[in-house]
């Protein structure tokens, strides 16, 4: 659906750009801290309920950050679209 908006000399300027480069470190930096808190056991909870919420919540934003990562880092390499 977006092949073609993903494409172009304005999409690879946009990607190169210095504030575009900040925002990726910054969501690179939010993912590790997310991945540093997991492992410093900041998700857990002697209540099993509450584990799976924080456990999956954790999880949940950390996926869908890397994956907008790896979209804008896409770009340019023919389709930004993919999964």
């Amino acid at each position: 659906m977006l092949e073609q908006e993903w494409k172009g000399a304005e999409w690879e300027e946009w990607k190169r750009h210095q504030q575009t480069k900040a925002f990726l470190a910054f969501l690179e930096a939010t993912v590790k801290d997310t991945q540093d808190r997991w492992l410093s056991s900041d998700y857990m909870s002697p209540n099993f309920q509450q584990l799976m919420l924080l456990q999956a919540g954790a999880l949940g934003s950390a996926q869908s950050l890397q994956r907008l990562i790896d979209r804008i880092e896409r770009i340019g390499e023919g389709n930004g679209s993919e999964k």
